[in-house]
């Protein structure tokens, strides 16, 4: 009997470690993937970004993808840049630019520096 218990609690304790699905916040869902190389001139750059995202995850590139989206909308920003991404054994890493453009050719729009967030 003690066996069976022990795969039953070791079942619940690997089925529990799953990693549930990075949904979009409203912040993240504004945020828009930038293709352009070079950077337009009527963007400006608000920081780098890096997400993870672990290889037992639902399309590890995607999850990363959007926790980086979220992060980004942290920052008011309106595009990302994907810079590189790394994939490996264990995860997939993703590293990006988040980007603030102003919607005409004119003048980039300029962060409120007390709106601001600092991601560690």
């Amino acid at each position: 009997m003690k066996p069976f218990l022990k795969i039953i609690g070791l079942a619940l304790l690997l089925g529990g470690c799953s990693p549930l699905a990075v949904e979009l916040t409203p912040q993240g869902q504004q945020v828009q993937l930038m293709q352009a190389e070079i950077l337009p001139p009527n963007c400006i750059r608000l920081g780098d970004l890096k997400a993870v995202a672990l290889v037992g995850e639902h399309n590890p590139y995607r999850q990363a993808l959007r926790k980086t989206q979220n992060k980004a909308g942290l920052l008011r920003a309106t595009h990302i840049r994907v810079e590189r991404t790394e994939a490996h054994r264990m995860a997939t890493t993703l590293y990006s630019t988040a980007l603030s453009c102003s919607p005409e050719e004119g003048e980039p729009v300029k962060p409120d520096p007390e709106k601001l967030i600092i991601l560690d």
